[in-house]
């Protein structure tokens, strides 16, 4: 079995990112792009279950509890986290040699 860069625990990515200068940079460069989308969207968005605001300050976190959790009906990122991580304990099942590739610089 093979897999390219999977996400192994979603949480500890965002950690890292958050606690460098190039995953600020990335938030910023990503939460203006999120923000061009709202502002694009803003009478579909207006009055339904997504804070704008909440949604762009957080970029990340703030988008995945105001977005993506409520469209797929979990509690909120951590949830949302959680169920896209593979997950060590999934990895220790695998029955077959496992070949996992990821990028040097790849925080995963």
């Amino acid at each position: 079995a093979m897999a390219v860069s999977p996400a192994l625990d979603v949480s500890a990515v965002q950690r890292y990112w958050q606690g460098t200068p190039v995953g600020r940079l990335y938030g910023l460069a990503i939460g203006f792009k999120l923000w061009l989308y709202f502002l694009s969207h803003r009478r579909e968005l207006a009055g339904g279950p997504v804070s704008v605001w909440r949604a762009f300050l957080g970029v990340f976190r703030g988008y995945e509890d105001e977005v993506f959790a409520p469209l797929w009906g979990l509690s909120g990122h951590e949830e949302y986290w959680r169920r896209c991580s593979v997950g060590e304990e999934l990895v220790r099942r695998v029955a077959r040699p496992l070949l996992v590739v990821h990028a040097r610089d790849d925080p995963v």
